[in-house]
């Protein structure tokens, strides 16, 4: 495979396994002729075929860059051992662009959680994960899941991606966190502040990308996972990968099960309700000529059970029993090639189904049988089907100083079932978009963009916007950022009905779409001592937002809310993120203090700022000799006016406890790392229900407590990898 005109190389993370999928640039001294090449499962490279001297240049995710100067060919393989980003706060990110690139690099200010990160907190799904992130409010439903809003902005203006591609299925205009699940995710990267120019609708506060995991870096490898929490959480998962030069294949799949939780143990009817959810996986690449090639499919079916209250007579003991099944998959190929060092192009393909069923059952509390009740609203099925392609080419060296990133993409939509008003409801969106960066000077990136649409169900505008980058010295970043957004009213809401004993609330056809303004202002210092890293990160942001679409309460007596538009919405605030890597440990902590404001007219609207502070914190330290990493975060959520409009133009004011939440645990590895133990302690501080309205999720019983979570719970992972 190695000739002895070139030179092989043989790449390998510090903990001595493979590295699959690495790009290796040879080019010559003057840069005028280059080759690429990916490193295959075995983390080998073939040699080139160009004359010497040359440059290489290796690219890893999670890496730093290695660049050497080859004078001269050698016959042997080359060992090179690429050294993490960990220590510099520094990772690798793809959200916003089409090639990898550092954090530090991009003009969007974004978050990454690493896979690492996903183990220390041992987070089962997004909700878990997310829930001690600054300026992300998570929100709970009993039926309708975990939502949240990022920088007081709702969740149904947030895009969600996995691998890039658009996750379809929103319950109440919320995707449901509990069902995005990380057993197969690598890293969550997060830009807050809206994406509408690169991602579309649904994009005005923010994109969420959960990045799925390489495959397998070795010839065959097995994974089992085991989870078990003392309020009825039983988890299991296993992945199989096999790789054989330049293709590899990952199998994975599991169940996860909740039992329910209520306060009161002797009621049959919980407030959490039981959930089991089976998800799977499976994904293919091959790299063919340079061509990057990729085929995967998930699948995830959630089963809800809302047990009824009995009613009991002299003569027969009974109760209505719910069954709500989701169906959600997702298929898709991607196509990634490098032309040049500086040119690639990406195709993307994608088919999303999702399929939100119910059913009403009697139960016979003496002999436990049971039989469905016929109904128009008592059984239901709703369905929703999507298409998804997209094409990005870039070229970072198209002029002197400038580089392009554009693309097209294509969303189809489509919903049916008894629930969307009787019929079939579809929307197209078509989009071009392109993005140029301009380098003045080296420390200088300004970035404007610009996308149009066209929507077959509204109007849309031209979406502009700009982003500025700039680094007057090495530790320091200031970014810029002015952004359009844009959001066409969902099928959801303007069709589907969604009726229950918590719920009442209906669509409205009438609805318009959301334009929005977003302005955020940033500033990174990074200072380096000997092994202590320290970054502190200000920033502002404020946007705002004509025709946001919100719940109304419609009729007082029957407790109906529909979707309606609020004139005017807008939210300001401040962060202020603080970060210490000293070798082994690692501290984080970090405030915020946001407000929101809207008015329904020119004579409703809230009567002042509704303002409210947050705060959170995290800290890890690993004994590497035992190699034992204790762990633990906390969030504090502080008190939060709410303000909401009436279909009748009233104003009512409530105003949301403060809380706090606190996790601890203790991860230890055996094996050379093949196995893992992970014990812990959830909400230490006891916390289940607080005083508070949450728009998200609307009962029609006028409750105006919020459920937090289920207690003081302890838990157990554990992890083999062989």
């Amino acid at each position: 495979m190695y000739n002895s005109k070139g030179q092989g190389v043989k790449l390998y993370s510090p903990n001595h396994l493979p590295l699959e999928g690495a790009m290796v640039i040879f080019s010559t001294i003057d840069n005028q002729k280059a080759v690429f090449h990916y490193s295959d499962n075995l983390g080998e490279v073939e040699s080139p075929k160009i004359g010497f001297p040359l440059v290489r240049k290796i690219v890893s995710t999670g890496f730093e860059y290695h660049i050497d100067t080859l004078t001269a060919p050698k016959a042997e393989l080359q060992v090179i051992y690429l050294a993490p980003l960990q220590k510099n706060l520094d990772e690798v990110t793809v959200t916003g662009s089409l090639s990898q690139q550092y954090q530090s690099n991009s003009v969007y200010s974004i978050q990454v959680i690493n896979r690492e990160e996903i183990d220390r907190k041992a987070a089962n799904n997004l909700k878990e994960l997310l829930s001690s992130e600054l300026n992300v409010k998570i929100a709970n439903d009993a039926l309708l899941g975990s939502s949240l809003s990022i920088q007081g902005n709702g969740g149904e203006n947030i895009k969600f991606l996995i691998d890039g591609v658009p996750v379809v299925g929103r319950q109440n205009g919320n995707i449901d966190l509990n069902s995005l699940n990380l057993s197969n995710v690598d890293r969550v990267e997060i830009v807050k502040g809206p994406m509408s120019v690169l991602y579309g609708t649904d994009a005005l506060a923010g994109v969420i990308n959960l990045i799925s995991k390489s495959n397998t870096k070795q010839n065959l490898s097995l994974g089992v996972n085991s989870y078990y929490e003392t309020n009825g959480q039983y988890n299991a998962d296993a992945f199989l990968g096999w790789g054989f030069r330049k293709s590899s294949l990952m199998i994975s799949g599991g169940r996860n099960y909740f039992d329910g939780w209520n306060e009161d143990e002797t009621t049959r009817n919980q407030l959490w309700k039981p959930k089991e959810q089976f998800f799977g996986n499976i994904k293919f690449n091959r790299i063919i000529n340079n061509w990057k090639w990729n085929i995967q499919s998930d699948f995830n079916k959630d089963k809800i059970t809302d047990k009824g209250i009995p009613i009991v007579t002299p003569y027969s003991a009974k109760a209505f029993d719910y069954y709500f099944t989701t169906l959600r998959s997702n298929s898709q190929f991607s196509i990634n090639k490098s032309f040049s060092e500086s040119t690639a192009i990406q195709m993307t393909g994608a088919y999303s189904f999702y399929q939100h069923i119910r059913n009403s059952y009697v139960k016979n509390m003496v002999d436990l049988t049971e039989h469905l009740i016929n109904g128009h609203f008592d059984n239901d099925t709703t369905t929703f089907n999507a298409f998804f392609a997209r094409i990005n080419y870039t070229n970072d060296k198209i002029f002197d100083k400038i580089s392009l990133l554009s693309g097209v993409d294509y969303n189809f939509e489509s919903a049916k079932g008894s629930r969307i008003d009787n019929n079939n409801h579809d929307v197209i969106d078509y989009a071009m978009f392109a993005s140029i960066e301009y380098k003045p000077i080296s420390i200088l990136s300004i970035r404007p963009a610009l996308r149009a649409i066209y929507n077959t169900n509204y109007d849309a505008p031209l979406i502009p916007s700009v982003n500025v980058l700039y680094r007057p010295f090495k530790f320091y970043e200031f970014r810029l950022s002015c952004s359009k957004g844009f959001r066409a009213p969902s099928l959801k809401e303007q069709f589907l009905d969604f009726e229950d004993s918590n719920h009442n609330v209906h669509g409205n056809p009438n609805l318009k779409a959301e334009n929005s303004m977003h302005y955020l202002a940033s500033f990174s210092y990074k200072k380096v001592w000997n092994k202590v890293v320290f970054m502190a990160e200000p920033s502002v942001f404020y946007s705002q937002i004509e025709n946001r679409i919100s719940l109304v309460e419609a009729d007082a007596t029957t407790k109906l809310y529909q979707y309606t538009n609020i004139e005017n919405f807008n939210s300001k605030g401040t962060e202020l993120m603080l970060k210490c890597n000293l070798s082994s440990f690692h501290l984080a902590a970090g405030t915020s203090y946001t407000g929101v404001h809207e008015s329904y007219g020119s004579t409703t609207k809230q009567t002042d700022i509704a303002w409210f502070p947050e705060y959170n914190a995290s800290v890890d330290y690993t004994f590497n000799r035992f190699k034992t990493t204790f762990f633990a975060q906390w969030k504090g959520i502080g008190k939060k006016p709410v303000y909401r409009i009436n279909i009748d133009e009233s104003v009512s004011r409530f105003e949301n406890d403060s809380y706090q939440l606190l996790d601890v645990n203790v991860r230890q590895q055996f094996y050379k790392n093949h196995c893992s133990v992970t014990l812990g302690i959830k909400n230490i501080l006891n916390v289940k229900q607080v005083n508070a309205y949450e728009s998200s999720g609307v009962h029609s019983d006028g409750s105006n407590e919020s459920s937090i979570g289920t207690g003081t719970t302890c838990f157990v992972k554990i992890g083999i990898t062989l």
